[in-house]
């Protein structure tokens, strides 16, 4: 029995995390729902691979999972730089001391602290704004 092999997603089960797996080779097979693995911790994450996306799985004796995506596409970015890259050319990415977040909407739900905010460009906004607001220029 091969421990670890490579193939092509052919299904993905949301619900269950799972997927069904094509192996190319000597034999051409298609696996059981295979557990889609993710990063340990409390944490909660909701990752699946695509349908058609390389994959590499790992299995035992009784069981086998879905351990990584192979990454045919390589986003630019130097080493050391944590990020996510998304199809629709949105991103999120940490690099040097500096989060980025590029999308068209951004929602913040919840207080947000901060003891400096420094804007760049125009501020709109829609709703009270509460509070001392020393300051010079238009208001």
């Amino acid at each position: 029995m091969q421990w670890v092999r490579h193939g092509e997603v052919s299904t993905v089960n949301a619900e269950n995390m799972t997927v069904r797996v094509v192996f190319n080779g000597l034999d051409t097979s298609v696996s059981n729902d295979l557990t889609v693995l993710v990063p340990p911790g409390r944490s909660q994450y909701y990752m699946l691979p695509e349908v058609g996306d390389e994959v590499i799985c790992l299995f035992t004796e009784s069981e086998g999972f879905c351990i990584a995506v192979y990454q045919t596409v390589i986003p630019e970015a130097s080493p050391g730089t944590w990020g996510i890259w998304f199809d629709d050319d949105n991103q999120i990415v940490y690099e040097n001391g500096k989060l980025t977040i590029k999308a068209a909407e951004i929602l913040l739900n919840g207080k947000v602290s901060t003891s400096d905010l420094k804007i760049t460009g125009n501020l709109d906004v829609s709703g009270k704004i509460n509070g001392y607001t020393p300051g010079s220029g238009d208001l």
